[in-house]
């Protein structure tokens, strides 16, 4: 998300893809801000997830490449919890005047606000552009009674209440592709909300949790440690190229 004047500089920027998964809040005020010298000092990033995440590695990557066209540093906030609402909402109270940016995970815009009363509308923001798109996935440890996606689901339907599942955050991307496939197929597993795949990380590889749900990114790791086993992600690849041990969420 970003809060910024209208600004031909800027508007080029994010023209060439440089900016994605950011949205402009425009507040429906005129900012003292003259939007041909911006920006005249260092930018905020708020980023509503916590360091070492798949978010924050993505957006620090983006500052990296930004900060040299802007022709100023971006600093990076982290503002993690409530599913990223909690740094939404500091974006959309922030003034704007293009010094206090946001890249958020698509789930704080667009599945959180139906699970929890928010600060923040749709109103307030504007959708720039995308970054990227992430596959999220279900994890197991190695020793997990499954070695497939269909062994997997049957271990769980046949074991209600048995496992524990991270997620990131009460409404957010876990919680929404986990339903998806578990209800209809009668499985009943507890989820343990986190701030984020991070925290959820932490907690399957210390094995507080069973299952690690989350972004394919911060699990992979571990995955070529030998420390976890994937079995159900999420895609828009067709079925023929998707590995067949595998479902989709």
């Amino acid at each position: 998300m970003i809060r910024f004047p209208r600004s031909r500089r800027f508007g080029g920027f994010a023209g060439n893809g440089a900016v994605a998964l950011f949205a402009a809040l425009m507040a429906g005020i005129h900012s003292p801000v003259k939007a041909d010298s911006y920006p005249e000092r260092p930018v905020q990033l708020v980023v509503p997830a916590g360091p070492g995440s798949s978010t924050d590695t993505i957006m620090r990557s983006l500052a990296l490449v930004a900060a040299p066209l802007l022709g100023q540093s971006i600093v990076i906030l982290n503002k993690p919890g409530a599913s990223g609402t909690i740094g939404v909402s500091y974006v959309t109270r922030s003034d704007p005047d293009g010094y206090t940016i946001g890249g958020v995970p698509s789930g704080a815009i667009t599945m959180a606000p139906h699970v929890a009363a928010q600060s923040f509308q749709q109103a307030d923001y504007r959708i720039v552009a995308m970054i990227t798109q992430a596959a999220g996935v279900l994890c197991v440890h190695p020793d997990f009674p499954a070695k497939n996606a269909s062994e997997f689901l049957a271990e769980l339907k046949n074991n209600p209440d048995k496992y524990t599942y991270g997620s990131d955050g009460v409404g957010a991307f876990v919680q929404f592709s986990t339903a998806r496939i578990f209800q209809p197929q009668g499985i009943r597993q507890r989820i343990i909300p986190y701030s984020g795949a991070d925290q959820t990380v932490t907690a399957f590889i210390s094995r507080t949790i069973d299952i690690y749900g989350g972004a394919i990114a911060t699990i992979a790791p571990f995955v070529a440690e030998g420390k976890a086993k994937c079995l159900l992600l999420t895609t828009a690849r067709p079925e023929s190229r998707r590995d067949r041990s595998m479902v989709t969420l």
